[in-house]
């Protein structure tokens, strides 16, 4: 549980509630099926020199670890980057070459790289090692510009062979390596092809062709005789842009298949023993496939689809499914200056053009701090416990789709299935129950908005039903309170004309009925509802120079009143109220923070009979200057809740021992460096505590344990 602290004569009537019918939205539907991630989840990312826009994920030194190779078509210089193991800081070496790279591939000869450079319209065969200056073995010249490379034996000959296309390149070239020289074989001139691929498309186990021709916007299909000789086939014309080209056994039945991107979709053209290629399925996707890449990310022996807008950023995914079928996309990260995207061993990585490197892994247990995706820009989180089996499950809505997102984890606390739902604006609070009947539902609101948005899902039927509630004013709080199965009181408080006003919608499921109470007080600024069978607010209001703390049971008749206490009003004031049993003894209490003077605050605590109030003085590191640094949140450490304190000014997180008979503050800082939007604390792992945040720097949820 969290609260953010804000900166409340009392002229009180009572007499008959308002009951009425009210309409709303309501929308059933088939729920999005369950994805299944299997962790597919974990990202990272890391600091690497900028000017590089691309990389080459490789291991340089046959440890079995990763390096990444930069490079650019810009300069003449490459960066060698190793020790990206967890927890390690990067090693970085820079080294001079010869030419601007446009593409680099690995060979067979461990070491050993071909490379374009459009600027210099070479290839070339570049020596590269750990920490040793890259030497180029071998060039050729082209008088037009070289760009894409595609590696393979085309003549089963134990060599390999370059196969060079590119926009500004005169048609296709085959480069052949013959000892230390290079020769060139021109498959077909006069045009021009984007990019191509090496496919078995006639099963005779030669390497074919097919490739992209710009100028008539279609795929040719060119056959090698054995020989190495290349033949036009036949011509495949689109209807739109093509993008990229792909080959892939993408339904594992041996047959090579081709994965083709253009406007608006990525088509599978399957192969077969007779090479028709005529069955197909076209996939639509939201976003422009400038380049896909397949391959099996969440490890369940179907293929997956990965695609990458680079104009707008986008890397998005398409999990398989049975057959040729596949689950919807999703979303997975959008980055700004987005330059390249390569796979390795199921891995994702991805670089932009300030010198970010980022990864997206199978996410394997909490050994560790961890990031999750997907995520784009977060606004809420709260967690829950879909199958009430125990394991803390996360929900939260990401404001760039106006979605609410679910990570259902498995028994070992890895994400294995993710849902997405639409919402109809950008919350900032969630709250997430489970019925007896085992229903999830979602109350989705912002405080100072009237829109409540009610998601009802049951996972076994698949079926999602969404409605829309209105407040008559600007909602303060809100909570919830199932009566039974058939009925869930819904209360808030909000203000309306200077009059603070307590509200009930009693859910029935078909039918809402909104139940106005009498209202309650003038001039409120900060409120904790309570639901119960007489529902009770703590809060704060002003009068004249002066504030005022109470407590009002809301009866049906006359409300009962506690004044708790007074103080004198201040410039500047924050409040928090919080409401919970921070001495586990079964005693739900309620804590309040005012600000009493420029630089001290005052705790009130109903507990402490009959000093309510008590002198607060934050440590001089905490630096508390305005109502939006402080937040509250309760750790559960063995026989008590402790107070927590996250300051985002500060970006840290502390824990403040409240004790009950010294009334002594004990504050311990927990956690620096961490920039959160929201976040709850939680048990996501057994028998540890974390704090699990969204994540404003890097866009994603985070999730880093809290030392006990």
């Amino acid at each position: 549980m969290r609260r953010h602290l804000k900166g409340g004569n009392t002229d009180l009537k009572t007499g008959r509630s308002y009951s009425f019918l009210i309409l709303f939205l309501i929308l059933s539907q088939n729920i999005s099926a369950q994805i299944p991630i299997n962790g597919f989840c974990e990202y990272n990312s890391y600091r690497v020199p900028s000017g590089y826009e691309h990389f080459l994920p490789v291991d340089i030194n046959d440890d079995l670890n990763l390096e990444i190779i930069l490079y650019s078509s810009s300069k003449k210089k490459i960066a060698i980057v190793t020790e990206l193991t967890d927890g390690n800081d990067l090693v970085i070496n820079e080294f001079p070459v010869p030419f601007e790279i446009s593409q680099l591939e690995p060979l067979q000869d461990k070491g050993t790289y071909v490379f374009t450079s459009r600027q210099n319209r070479l290839l070339g065969l570049l020596k590269i090692s750990g920490d040793e200056k890259p030497k180029v073995i071998s060039k050729l010249e082209f008088d037009s510009f070289p760009e894409n490379i595609n590696v393979g034996d085309i003549n089963n000959y134990g060599i390999e062979e370059f196969l060079i296309t590119g926009g500004g390149f005169d048609g296709i070239s085959l480069i052949y390596q013959y000892e230390d020289r290079l020769g060139e074989s021109k498959i077909t001139g006069g045009s021009s092809f984007c990019f191509s691929t090496l496919i078995d498309l006639s099963n005779d186990g030669f390497y074919d062709i097919v490739a992209c021709n710009l100028f008539e916007r279609s795929l040719q299909f060119f056959s090698n005789d054995g020989e190495g000789n290349f033949n036009l086939m036949r011509s495949l014309p689109s209807d739109s842009k093509l993008y990229s080209i792909n080959s892939y056994d993408a339904d594992n039945d041996t047959y090579e298949d081709l994965v083709v991107s253009n406007t608006g979709s990525i088509t599978i053209l399957y192969g077969d023993f007779q090479s028709s290629y005529k069955e197909k399925v076209v996939i639509q996707v939201e976003h422009i496939p400038e380049e896909v890449l397949p391959g099996d990310f969440n490890q369940d022996g179907l293929t997956d689809l990965a695609y990458v807008d680079y104009t707008n950023g986008i890397v998005s995914l398409i999990f398989g499914s049975d057959g040729r079928k596949f689950y919807e996309e999703i979303l997975y990260r959008k980055i700004n200056g987005l330059t390249d995207v390569h796979q390795s061993k199921s891995a994702l990585w991805c670089l932009n053009d300030d010198g970010q490197l980022f990864s997206i892994k199978k996410f394997n247990g909490f050994t560790k701090n961890v990031n999750f995706v997907p995520a784009v820009n977060p606004t809420a989180i709260q967690h829950f416990d879909y199958a009430e089996d125990g394991v803390t499950d996360i929900c939260f809505i990401d404001s760039y789709k106006s979605e609410l997102n679910l990570f259902i984890r498995d028994e070992k606390g890895i994400p294995s299935l993710y849902y997405s739902m639409p919402v109809s604006a950008d919350h900032n609070e969630i709250i997430a129950e489970v019925t007896t009947s085992g229903d999830n539902i979602f109350y989705c609101f912002s405080k100072g908005n009237m829109l409540v948005e009610i998601i009802k899902t049951n996972f076994k039927n698949e079926t999602i039903e969404r409605k829309q509630l209105y407040s008559p004013g600007d909602i303060q709080d809100l909570k919830v309170k199932q009566v039974d199965s058939t009925l869930t009181n819904i209360f808030i408080t909000y203000n309306s004309a200077n009059r603070f006003v307590l509200g009930k919608f009693e859910d029935r499921g078909l039918s809402v009925t909104f139940k106005q109470f009498p209202f309650v007080d003038r001039n409120v600024l900060y409120s904790e509802l309570i639901a119960a069978e007489e529902p009770v607010i703590y809060y704060w209001k002003e009068h004249s120079d002066t504030l005022y703390y109470k407590k009002a049971v809301i009866k049906t008749g006359p409300n009962d009143y506690t004044n708790i206490t007074h103080l004198p009003k201040t410039d500047s004031v924050i409040f928090s109220i919080l409401y919970d049993d921070p001495f586990n003894n079964g005693s739900s209490d309620v804590i309040s923070v005012i600000r009493t003077g420029e630089d001290t605050f005052s705790l009130v605590y109903n507990n402490w009979k009959q000093d309510f109030t008590y002198p607060l003085i934050f440590p001089e590191w905490l630096n508390i200057k305005d109502e939006n640094q402080l937040f509250f949140s309760f750790i559960n450490y063995g026989s008590k809740n402790n107070l927590a304190v996250y300051l985002p000014e500060q970006k840290s997180l502390s824990k403040i021992d409240l004790s009950n008979t010294s009334k002594r503050l004990n504050f311990t800082k927990l956690i620096d460096s961490v920039d959160a939007v929201d976040y709850f604390i939680g048990s996501i792992f057994p028998g540890k505590y974390h704090f699990v945040f969204l994540n404003k720097l890097e866009g994603c949820i985070s999730i880093i344990q809290l030392n006990q």
